[in-house]
């Protein structure tokens, strides 16, 4: 009897606990849509403090619940006030006005990462020591970012599908949709695009789960960057729509304008340069009036990209110098060396060659200072092209060859290639014949390994020319 009196009291008991727990996690469920669903491009989010808020609102009853939720809503956080703790309240107010409170370590790490400045994320991460679920699986997500910066594509992945795993466990939709966002866009760096194809379509379906329209919509935009890539063009304007949609619905101006960037880069490569044109400037109309200086930055980086498909190179050196400068104080370093190359090639179709040479020795200096994606590579290429056309062969030819060190290491076959046919016409140009169709030979091997057939085609003609 008294065995069969304490099963039905522990049985209680466990369901009691259950309920309070089910009780919990819908309350969670019902804060969490709510904070999202308003939150537009940019925004930081944190389950772990919704969660906590949750637990201290789960002892009032229905009707209080509702009214702090309606609050919420229209921003007011009087009610909420008197069962939270200030820091909470000053969090909550932070996901509403799209900022990150920077109270914690964490929150200053992840504010690094909204300002894109991954360098700052590295650092303070060499200092965390993750205590509990949540944080280690919020120390990989962090830690994934930081390799996809620096180009440790394999580190990338793995970190951001253990975070994304780690997430799940924890039924934290939010931070496991972001984690597979990321891993959708290392694959896609990978050339993996069926995988990055998944990856963000459950990323997607997450962010829909929880009403993170904001995110569904950059995650849409990335699977239309994913078929650009791909040449499926059609297919990209579609999904561009869809996020354009949400956008407009949730009146993002500048979620608006990312896509309009994205398109322009899709007409870009098109060569749709007069389309690609008037969307940047759209774009950039609506940017200077948010002063999102990130965005915009991109949107003058397009335009010198299509200024340089245009041939006007005066418009090139003005724009990539104007995205530069942004790029600087958004210290998005992999962008402002690209653009800084951007403006070299400029510079020496304008028969600049001092001003470009010094420019391309102040990125290499920066370049080496950095650990990027940015392959600096492409550096060493162009000076070596400047002391090709300066009848320089020996400089260019060791330029070129630092410049296909670089490629080999980085298994980059069409850029070997192409660094192989240049050392081959600097040595016929010093008249070393023979060792000239050695390197010739080297790069069509390297152009068949690219599976670059244009190329190789390329090459077999300039080799029967020579």
């Amino acid at each position: 009897m008294e065995y069969l009196l304490l099963t039905i009291i522990i049985s209680l008991w466990l369901f009691w606990l259950n309920a309070k727990k089910m009780r919990q996690q819908l309350l969670f469920r019902l804060l969490e849509k709510k904070l999202l669903s308003r939150q537009k491009s940019g925004a930081w989010y944190a389950s772990d403090v919704v969660r906590d808020i949750a637990k201290k609102l789960d002892v009032l009853s229905k009707q209080k619940i509702i009214r702090i939720l309606e609050e919420i809503s229209e921003s007011k956080y009087d009610e909420l006030k008197s069962y939270v703790s200030p820091v909470e309240v000053k969090s909550i107010k932070a996901m509403f006005l799209n900022k990150c409170p920077s109270l914690t370590v964490w929150q200053k790490a992840e504010k690094a990462v909204i300002d894109f400045e991954i360098d700052k994320v590295a650092r303070i991460l060499e200092k965390l020591q993750p205590k509990n679920r949540y944080e280690k699986a919020k120390f990989d997500y962090l830690s994934a970012i930081v390799a996809l910066k620096e180009g440790d594509l394999q580190d990338a992945s793995l970190l951001a599908t253990r975070a994304a795993s780690s997430f799940k466990k924890l039924f934290y939709f939010y931070e496991e949709g972001c984690a597979y966002l990321l891993s959708g866009s290392v694959y896609r760096a990978c050339g993996s695009f069926d995988t990055a194809m998944l990856m963000l379509q459950t990323a997607k379906n997450l962010f829909d789960e929880c009403r993170a329209f904001a995110k569904k919509a950059e995650t849409a935009a990335t699977q239309g960057m994913l078929m650009v890539a791909e040449e499926r063009f059609e297919e990209a304007y579609d999904y561009f729509a869809e996020a354009n949609s949400i956008y407009c619905k949730i009146q993002d101006s500048d979620g608006e304008a990312s896509v309009l960037n994205q398109k322009a880069l899709m007409k870009l490569l098109q060569n749709r340069t007069e389309e690609a044109n008037d969307l940047t400037r759209e774009a950039m109309n609506i940017l200077k009036k948010s002063k999102n200086i990130r965005l915009l930055a991109l949107s003058y980086d397009l335009k010198a990209q299509i200024s340089a498909k245009q041939k006007k190179w005066k418009t090139v050196i003005k724009s990539a110098s104007d995205a530069e400068e942004l790029y600087q104080k958004t210290k998005n370093i992999p962008a402002e060396l690209e653009i800084m190359l951007l403006k070299a090639q400029a510079l020496i179709e304008q028969n600049k060659s001092q001003k470009a040479e010094l420019l391309l020795r102040s990125l290499l200096e920066k370049a080496k200072q950095q650990k990027t994606c940015f392959h600096i590579a492409n550096v060493y290429s162009l000076l070596g092209l400047l002391y090709l056309r300066k009848k320089e062969y020996k400089r260019a030819e060791a330029l070129f060859m630092q410049s296909l060190n670089s490629e080999v290491c980085n298994e980059r076959w069409a850029g070997a290639a192409i660094d192989c046919a240049n050392i081959a016409l600097s040595k016929r140009k010093r008249g070393k014949c023979e060792s000239a169709e050695q390197d010739y030979k080297q790069a069509l091997q390297y152009a068949e390994e690219s599976g670059n057939s244009e190329l190789l085609e390329l090459l077999k003609e300039t080799q029967s020319i020579n």
